[in-house]
């Protein structure tokens, strides 16, 4: 009955129906192409995009990394990515802010390997997109440093709550 009332739409549902892995891969590709035309503003000296802020960066990051975990393809800009923006990245936070600054990992020990600290700003939910996006890092590389980094960033948004 569908067909019968709308005979045009029939041949395009057909059609969609049967090129969907075409679309997938088109999709990949768009994907891809966004992925290169972002990376045109990825700056390795700041560690962050030109032309966008502090928290922004946070959520490009999380990109790459949801791309990177879907494409394969693309593991090496991401790999290049993670690793640039977590050791030269904090040279571009504005505002260092008031957070607590004592940073605790898994089992209230100090992490002798990253400074959470670098990544607190003085807003709340900006810290939070930067524990999202080294959260999103580790899932795709498995570097235990990027999951202590979003864990001491977490751990101060916590005691920031508790204190304040």
């Amino acid at each position: 009955m569908l067909f019968s009332r709308n005979a045009l739409a029939a041949p395009a549902l057909v059609s969609l129906l049967l090129t969907g892995s075409a679309t997938a891969d088109d999709a990949r590709s768009r994907a891809q192409d966004a992925l290169k035309t972002l990376q045109t503003w990825y700056n390795p000296q700041s560690g962050i995009w030109d032309t966008c802020g502090w928290w922004d960066g946070a959520s490009c990051m999380t990109t790459v990394a949801d791309l990177a975990a879907l494409d394969p393809s693309v593991m090496d800009t991401a790999t290049y990515v993670f690793n640039n923006t977590f050791h030269v990245g904090p040279v571009s936070n504005p505002q260092p802010g008031p957070e607590k600054k004592t940073v605790f990992t898994r089992d209230n020990q100090g992490s002798n390997s990253v400074n959470a600290s670098q990544w607190l700003d003085q807003a709340y939910d900006d810290d939070g997109w930067w524990a999202l996006a080294w959260i999103a890092a580790y899932d795709v590389t498995r570097e235990q440093t990027y999951l202590e980094l979003a864990e001491g960033i977490f751990e101060s948004l916590v005691w920031s709550h508790l204190i304040f």
